[in-house]
């Protein structure tokens, strides 16, 4: 069986990018997925995991795939 594995650094390097590119700030980022601005602040530095919940209100409220955010391309 194949382990998959993710970097918390990298996912929180390409919310941010993402966040940046849509011209969206950590607090309007927070308020759409339903979370503290400071807790979107760790995960974009790579100091928090999130669960799959938070995962998915990330990946919704910037449009983007969860498989991209995982793993820097669309699965």
């Amino acid at each position: 069986m194949n382990r998959i594995s993710y970097n918390a650094k990298d996912i929180g390097l390409r919310i941010r990018r993402k966040r940046q590119v849509l011209q969206m700030s950590q607090e309007k980022l927070a308020e759409e997925a339903d979370m503290s601005m400071k807790y979107i602040s760790l995960i974009e530095l790579g100091k928090h995991t999130m669960s799959a919940e938070i995962l998915s209100n990330i990946s919704i409220a910037l449009s983007i795939s969860t498989d991209y955010l995982l793993y820097g391309t669309d699965k």
